[in-house]
């Protein structure tokens, strides 16, 4: 009895030891191929559209892209991993350079045609056209994405790291 007890703990501490490398270097292979950065560049390019490149142009996203990349230094990608929605509407509002309502009407007519017009006139409407309101459509729209953003992040690294353990079980 005691015997069969002393096999399946050391089993569990085995499997738990090999589950921490696993998602150890699931992390490190995360890091190396940027995946968190493109991911987010993915989810931007379908949020923004054509605006997605004076996103990445801005300052603000510049600084927080050196940042990282600077802290990094294993992937050449320079994309933060992640972006606040505070962070994400104040870019999104200086690019759009509106100060009052009607601005903020003339700026969203001149888009483009495709979704982000789209959506920019959803939540002007759903906003009454005030910019407070309107910015809390920009952080609600922006949570809404990033949520299901994460949720498929997560759900792909999960085949990343069921690919990394059967390696290991493998080579074992």
């Amino acid at each position: 009895m005691l015997a069969t007890l002393n096999i399946v703990i050391s089993l569990i501490f085995v499997l738990l030891l090999f589950s921490l490398l696993a998602s150890t270097v699931m992390e490190v292979i995360a890091a190396m191929l940027s995946l968190r950065a493109k991911h987010l560049r993915y989810t931007l390019e379908n949020m923004l559209g054509e605006k997605v490149a004076d996103f990445v142009r801005h300052p603000l996203f510049r600084q927080l892209s050196y940042a990282t990349n600077r802290r990094a230094r294993i992937s050449l990608y320079s994309l933060p991993g992640y972006v606040s929605k505070d962070t994400f509407t104040a870019i999104l509002q200086d690019i759009m350079s509106a100060k009052t309502s009607n601005q903020l009407e003339e700026n969203i007519a001149g888009l483009d045609e495709g979704d982000l017009k789209r959506m920019m006139q959803f939540m002007f409407r759903q906003a009454d056209g005030d910019p407070v309101a309107f910015k809390n459509q920009l952080e609600r729209w922006f949570d809404e994405v990033m949520d299901r953003a994460s949720d498929w992040y997560k759900r792909n690294l999960k085949w990343w790291l069921f690919g990394v353990g059967a390696g290991f079980g493998l080579s074992v």
